[in-house]
């Protein structure tokens, strides 16, 4: 009887722990999503200052944040992001526009994946 206890107990944790990472995940991804969609909005309107002022905070907030999805994610698929990120400032201009908006995309596919990765579906399980 007490072996059955601990396993409840276990797969409480396990399973509070498991839903914690889900949101968390779940929440940056929202987060950085939306963030990357007001830069292209932004870009759009030619308004390339706000851009660049959006793309400089996400860098910030993105260096604050991959310390914490370093436990979750896989650290080479956080590494791709990073540099996208990173790099993103060098194309907020007239001249980079069409540049600019393939990163963005290029980043928002990358959180999507990142974000699918960490789903409860069967895929990722087994």
């Amino acid at each position: 009887m007490k072996r059955l206890w601990f396993a409840v107990v276990f797969l409480v944790v396990a399973g509070s722990l498991s839903t914690i990472e889900v949101i968390s995940v779940q929440n940056d991804y929202y987060d950085f999503i939306d963030t990357v969609d007001r830069a292209r909005l932004a870009v759009m309107n030619s308004d390339y200052e706000k851009a660049d002022k959006i793309s400089e905070k996400m860098k910030e907030d993105w260096y604050e944040k991959e310390k914490h999805l370093n436990y979750f994610l896989e650290h080479s698929s956080l590494d791709e992001v990073g540099t996208e990120i990173a790099g993103l400032t060098d194309y907020t201009d007239d001249l980079s526009r069409n540049e600019f908006l393939s990163v963005t995309d290029k980043i928002k596919r990358q959180f999507a994946s990142l974000y699918r990765s960490e789903l409860p579906y069967g895929e990722n399980i087994f």
